[in-house]
């Protein structure tokens, strides 16, 4: 009798913890490390080390896991697809044999015909301008996005301007969607200035016409420097054929590993941020983190995240974009007060913090 109930008692507790089980689509970790994947990564990262045995990441079976996603997860292997077919196929009928399972999507993607989940949208970018992404990209989440929307029980996104964008886009209810703000995964004081190293302004990003890169390059051309401008990006497709590139100050660096992207953020004069549309923006950060004065449009997610920390010009504008380089490349002082003020500001910005938010939004509303 004793053993019965003692049995019985140990499958109701097992059935409990199955129900209360928080599932990660890891969909990501079979996916190159970018900024939408490094934000899935540390967010999931963050989750299983205040609870790894809560939190399971659940991957297609026939894809593999790429080696840069270094952290030890829970991970469950399921399903016959991959891409897209297996996270509308596969990812959902998996979840609907599962009691009350909960679902959390970080990658601007979710199983539409499972809802009882949490789905994550940067920013409207690819709604923004049609000029920014092919027509393939923007058709499919142009489509998909509200139906992301309408069938999720929450929206994470990445700012209070992206937030905006949202409840006045689709209509939303304030309160069903959570800013869950980024952070630097970069290591404060890895490296030590190189004084050395030869002088040189930063910038990082691709050539998508949204990163405005061909503006910063006309605005760099005019300035009266030796010092380089170093552009660490994949690919310049948009800007190949412009005469400007044909510049001996203008170093093409392609992709980076993160320990060289570290090392140039400590060493670089400033870091030039000119996009002309983001969800948070997350170089600016990163550059703060190693003590890299930042200047940036003056677009208003910038203001809300960094508001007086970096020193913003019109991304419009080639004089305003030279002029503000300019000021900060002859001001020392002024470099000097603006590597305090983003150090400070790193301090607001933490994934733990962000993780945390999140575990409780899950424990208490959900």
């Amino acid at each position: 009798m004793n053993q019965c109930i003692g049995l019985l008692y140990f499958t109701i507790i097992n059935l409990m913890t199955m129900s209360n089980k928080i599932y990660i689509n890891g969909r990501f970790l079979t996916q190159k490390l970018s900024g939408v994947q490094r934000h899935a990564f540390e967010l999931s990262k963050h989750l299983s080390e205040i609870d790894k045995n809560k939190i399971i990441l659940l991957v297609p079976s026939k894809s593999v896991i790429r080696k840069e996603y270094y952290y030890k997860f829970n991970i469950l292997s399921l399903g016959i697809n991959t891409g897209h077919l297996w996270e509308q196929i596969d990812l959902p009928f998996f979840l609907l044999n599962k009691k009350k399972a909960i679902l959390i999507n970080f990658t601007n993607s979710s199983p539409v015909i499972f809802k009882n989940k949490i789905s994550t949208i940067h920013d409207l970018s690819v709604i923004e301008n049609k000029d920014w992404f092919s027509f393939t990209y923007r058709f499919f989440y142009k489509n998909f996005i509200p139906l992301f929307l309408k069938t999720s029980k929450r929206i994470f996104t990445d700012s209070y301007f992206s937030k905006n964008q949202l409840i006045k886009r689709y209509k939303l209810k304030s309160d069903l969607i959570d800013v869950i703000y980024c952070a630097s995964s970069i290591k404060k004081n890895k490296f030590i200035k190189d004084e050395k190293s030869e002088k040189f302004i930063l910038f990082i990003g691709g050539s998508s016409k949204r990163k405005n890169l061909k503006n910063l390059v006309k605005a760099f051309t005019l300035i009266d420097t030796k010092i380089k401008l170093k552009i660490v990006g994949k690919s310049t497709d948009n800007i190949n054929s412009d005469y400007i590139l044909d510049n001996d100050r203008i170093e093409f660096l392609d992709s980076v590993s993160n320990d060289l992207l570290e090392y140039l953020y400590t060493n670089a004069i400033m870091l030039v941020f000119p996009s002309f549309y983001e969800g948070f923006g997350l170089p600016p950060l990163e550059a703060m983190s190693c003590g890299c004065p930042v200047v940036a449009s003056n677009i208003p997610v910038l203001k809300e995240v960094y508001d007086d920390a970096i020193l913003y010009f019109d991304p419009y504008n080639i004089d305003s974009i030279k002029d503000t380089i300019a000021k900060v490349l002859c001001d020392k002082k002024l470099r000097k007060i603006m590597i305090e003020k983003g150090l400070e500001k790193t301090e607001k910005y933490s994934w733990e913090n962000s993780a945390n938010k999140i575990f409780n939004l899950i424990t208490n509303k959900i």
